[in-house]
């Protein structure tokens, strides 16, 4: 299987000392298990969901262009964070978003992974409600969407990652805790069985 993982800084993995992200920790995983998989990670940091609009196309092609026939994909995208903080247009944004979601899900199996919680209160509002309507692109899409926000806002120790980081980025703990999530949700491991 080859995986593409999009997405801004949270993606890229900052904030990690193993300098693994989420993505890093998945592929760990993979290995573990045995799994025949290559992983890429293709965060951007500062990448604006209309930036990774204009670029993941090209970066896919690139990487699964000329696979051998038979060969799995799967498109992972996280993004919305930098939206959310940067003050973009949330209009915007989600148009950006459906353009993305809606052409990636044509070429390839596609899944979506809502933004984390920050720990500046004003701006996790920001984050928490455009997590929100992400989830409503894809549901309008019939794309699988993982909600990591929730259950990362209500955990101690994803929190005491961010008070350990800069309040974005959270430590290895943290990433780890995004990629627990990644790891057990049901249309990940439908995917990786088939």
């Amino acid at each position: 299987m080859y995986i593409c993982c999009f997405g801004d800084s949270l993606t890229l993995g900052v904030g990690d000392q193993e300098f693994l992200g989420w993505p890093g920790r998945v592929a760990r995983r993979l290995v573990r298990e045995d799994m025949d998989a290559t992983l890429y990670n293709l965060g951007v940091r500062r990448d604006f969901t209309c930036r990774v609009r204009d670029r993941w196309e090209q970066e896919t092609d690139r990487r699964l262009s000329d696979l051998p026939e038979g060969e799995s994909t799967l498109l992972l995208f996280s993004f919305g964070a930098v939206d959310a903080l940067r003050g973009a247009d949330p209009d915007e944004t989600l148009r950006a978003a459906g353009d993305v979601l809606g052409l990636a899900r044509k070429k390839h199996p596609a899944l979506f992974i809502s933004p984390p919680p920050v720990r500046d209160k004003a701006a996790n509002e920001r984050v928490a409600g455009l997590s929100g309507a992400l989830a409503g692109v894809c549901a309008d899409l019939d794309l699988p969407c993982l909600d990591v926000y929730t259950p990362l806002a209500s955990s101690f120790e994803y929190i005491n990652s961010l008070r350990a980081s800069d309040g974005v980025h959270p430590t290895g703990d943290g990433h780890g805790l995004i990629a627990d999530l990644v790891w057990d949700w049901s249309a990940f491991r439908e995917r990786l069985a088939g």
